[in-house]
């Protein structure tokens, strides 16, 4: 989601971790951020700033059926073994995001 009007990038995934995935503790930090431009059908295109924000956390997520319709907890390592072997499955900007997230830590 967007931050709203004053709040800050980590405050605003904090907020979409509990609304989406019923992450209610968490400590994440900001590593980075990018532009992403990319068609995505019907002419429609999306371009904006994205934040990559990391943090760890240890518990069962109690995900929204409303916002969420799938997910897995997964390695990093085999998180890029399935990426490569099968691209399609994820978000065009995922591997960029994953090299952005590994290598600012």
């Amino acid at each position: 989601g967007h931050p709203r009007p004053g709040e800050s990038i980590e405050s605003a995934a904090l907020r979409r971790l509990r609304a989406e995935m019923g992450i209610l503790e968490c400590q994440v930090r900001r590593v980075s951020s990018f532009l992403y431009r990319t068609a995505v059908g019907n002419g429609l295109v999306e371009h904006e700033v994205d934040h990559v924000v990391v943090g760890e956390w240890n518990g069962e997520p109690a995900p929204d059926p409303s916002e969420v319709s799938e997910w897995r907890w997964m390695s990093e390592r085999a998180l890029l073994a399935d990426l490569a072997v099968n691209p399609g499955r994820y978000t065009p900007w995922l591997s960029g995001v994953l090299h952005l997230a590994t290598t600012d830590q």
